[in-house]
């Protein structure tokens, strides 16, 4: 009887790994053209962002004050480098520590556990610098020069990454998914009261959003208080509102991730996108409901103080409800935007919805008598992605 010696011990670069890269290359081969498609249109959403925002801060706003429009361009440069490397992070950090991930398997072959961390952390690493730098470069030659301290950040950025994936390993426990089905209220339906579920009892990417963008929406009602003009106010309703418009594309990507089973289930299109738009619809009720609360208090407040002789009940309530709207409306309109390109591009969405809201929300501003053209421009949006749930879901 011939006995069949097995190698228990294989190659693990000639057996293991580039089988993997292989693997992997096929993948990206296979998808090329949703790839390159995606590409484009990120490139042409990201050339259109850079195009107004230039425009504005370095041909426009000079016109008026040339001074104010130096420190205006340097806090967006600024800011566009934070709010990158938030993203890179995010994205590094679920990429490195995705449990499909080949580096999830070393473990297997007697890899130290501290060695694949290390390996982990230096990918999240070389994700985050490579990212951070080629933005930079971008700003530099499209916006503005960046200063010695700008070009400072993406080194520390990068380290402050790697610093937050180890402070996400200690902290950031993972749902119990039987916790997930306990206090359902299945009466508005299963597709809804599943997603709630998960939103209230695990931490998502962007829960801190929700919190983040009503920091505007206060300190607009107090610049109006102190006599500000309520431009200021519209500005900065507009700016919560978009913040928490943010949540939209973070919650659509995870939640594709896990829809193969409803997909088996053959929940269409309409009724998947309906349960997202039933949940958001309900943010923006709240969010309006909060903003007009807070802005009746101020301006109530603030005829009171004045030296007026009349009270401006028309003035406080077409400034209420503007504010209102412009608070409430992007978290409502999202849905209908967040996979006309690809749902899964998070980054993509978040920074379309940026545009779109505010395109939408100046003309709010400018002409209020226009708001109802929202409401065309939400159902005609939702029209044009119709069917796309299937496609975009991960496979």
């Amino acid at each position: 009887m011939n006995t069949v010696s097995k190698n228990l011990n294989p190659d693990f670069w000639r057996e293991i790994f580039v089988p993997m890269f292989r693997q992997e290359f096929r993948k990206i081969t296979a998808s090329s053209g949703h790839a390159i498609t995606t590409s484009v249109a990120t490139a042409v959403v990201l050339a259109l962002f850079t195009y107004i925002f230039g425009d504005f801060f370095k041909e426009k706003l000079p016109e008026i004050n040339a001074d104010l429009a130096a420190r205006a361009l340097s806090h967006l440069i600024t800011f566009t480098v934070i709010f990158t490397s938030f993203v890179v992070s995010h994205y590094a950090a679920n990429k490195v520590r995705a449990p499909e991930n080949w580096l999830g398997l070393l473990s297997f072959w007697g890899v130290n556990r501290r060695l694949i961390v290390s390996y982990r952390k230096f990918l999240a690493a070389i994700i985050n610098l490579s990212s951070l730098a080629v933005v930079s470069v971008l700003l530099d030659q499209f916006l503005g020069a960046l200063s010695w301290w700008q070009w400072a950040l993406v080194p520390t950025l990068t380290v402050i990454g790697v610093v937050r994936y180890d402070f996400d390993l200690m902290i950031s426990p993972r749902a119990d998914p039987s916790s997930a089905h306990s206090g359902q209220d299945f009466s508005q339906g299963p597709l809804i009261a599943w997603r709630k579920s998960r939103i209230a009892n695990s931490s998502w990417n962007g829960s801190s959003l929700r919190l983040i963008s009503a920091i505007p929406i206060v300190f607009g009602t107090i610049a109006v208080l102190l006599g500000q003009h309520v431009e200021v106010g519209y500005l900065s309703s507009l700016v919560g509102g978009i913040l928490l418009s943010w949540t939209v594309p973070l919650l659509i990507d995870d939640d594709l991730q896990t829809t193969w089973i409803e997909r088996q289930a053959a929940v269409s299109h309409e009724d998947w996108m309906a349960s997202w738009q039933r949940i958001f619809t309900g943010w923006a009720l709240r969010m309006f409901v909060m903003t007009s609360i807070g802005y009746t208090v101020t301006l109530t407040a603030s005829q009171l103080l004045s030296t007026a002789e009349e009270f401006k009940i028309a003035h406080i309530v077409s400034t209420l409800l503007i504010n209102s709207l412009l608070a409430a409306f992007p978290v409502w309109l999202a849905p209908a935007f967040v996979m006309q390109i690809d749902g899964k591009k998070s980054a993509t969405n978040i920074i379309m919805l940026t545009l779109v809201g505010i395109f939408a929300g100046s003309v709010v501003m400018a002409a209020p008598v226009a708001a109802p053209v929202l409401y065309l421009l939400h159902r005609e949006a939702h029209r044009y992605q119709g069917g796309r749930f299937a496609r975009g879901a991960y496979r």
